[in-house]
Parts: C-alpha cells; structure tokens; sequence
C-alpha cells in the first residue's frame, strides 16, 4: 500500500473541507459523549481520568512492542496478568510528565485512585492499572464505548462520502 495515500481515501482532504461541518459535528459528539462517559467513572475528576488513562495506555503499550502481536500475552478472559503490568508499571513522576499535570497531584490522585481499587502501587514504587478494574461494569463500558466508536466511524464515513 502506498504510505502516502489515506486509509480514508485518496480525495480525504477535499470530502472534509466539502463536509467539515457535518464531519466535526460527528466528531464532537462522539467526543463528548465519551468524555462525559469517561469522567463519571472517576465521578468528573478530570486529573484522576487523565492520569489513569495515561498509566492504562502506557502499561499496555509497552507490552505491545513493535513487531507484537496484540493477542499474545491475553489471558483467556482477555486481560493482561498482573505480573506483566506490575513489570511494566510507571513511577508518579513518569505520569506528571507525561500528562503535565503536577507530581504532588499525581501522586495524591493516585492514592485515590489506589483506594477505588483501580491502580496498584508496587513495592519498587512502579503503578499500573489494576487487573480487579477490569470488571464486567468496565467490560460492558467499553463494550459501549466501542459501538459507539465503529457507529461514530461509519458515519463519518458516509458523511465523507455523500455529505450527509
């Protein structure tokens, strides 16, 4: 496949700019209908929904390196065991980095955040998301999550595509 061409079509640039309204409209809501979402699981504590999200890409991306098949270290139900998390965990300093959001607040909102049961804190003082987290609660949240994301892409597309 030639890299300069969009996996959303040759004419992408020109179908926006003919759709850029409707398409943001699209767009937009699908964002704030997920962040609204998002920030009642950490009852509208946008920093903690940062952060946690933050230590939640970062522990799984690192167990999927380049070349990594993403299905490889599952367990059965899905999930990735603990003992790969915990080896992959992140100090309170890599996640104020990375979010930019002050260490000091951080490393509270991480206690908190320890305290619902959503992250552990390991004894070399690493983080990562708790496997525990991963309820059916959570399960059937990204389930949704991920119907709304496969409806939002497809119409996006037939806006691109027909305007509409």
């Amino acid at each position: 496949m030639d890299s300069t061409v969009s996996p959303c079509g040759s004419d992408f640039d020109a179908a926006f700019d003919r759709n850029f309204a409707l398409a943001g409209f699209i767009l937009n809501r699908f964002l704030v209908h997920h962040l609204l979402r998002m920030a009642r699981q950490t009852n509208g504590d946008f920093e903690s929904l940062v952060i946690w999200s933050a230590l939640a890409l970062q522990n799984t991306a690192a167990l999927l390196g380049p070349g990594a098949k993403p299905l490889t270290p599952l367990q059965p139900d899905g999930t990735f065991p603990d003992t790969l998390l915990r080896a992959n965990g992140l100090r309170s300093s890599d996640l104020a980095q990375i979010t930019g959001i002050p260490r000091e607040t951080v490393r509270r909102k991480l206690e908190r955040l320890a305290t619902d049961g959503r992250v552990k804190r390991h004894e070399n003082g690493r983080w990562h998301v708790a496997s525990a987290s991963m309820n059916q609660e959570m399960r059937d949240f990204m389930r949704e999550t991920a119907r709304n994301f496969c409806e939002t892409a497809q119409l996006l597309q037939g806006a691109m595509r027909n305007g509409g």
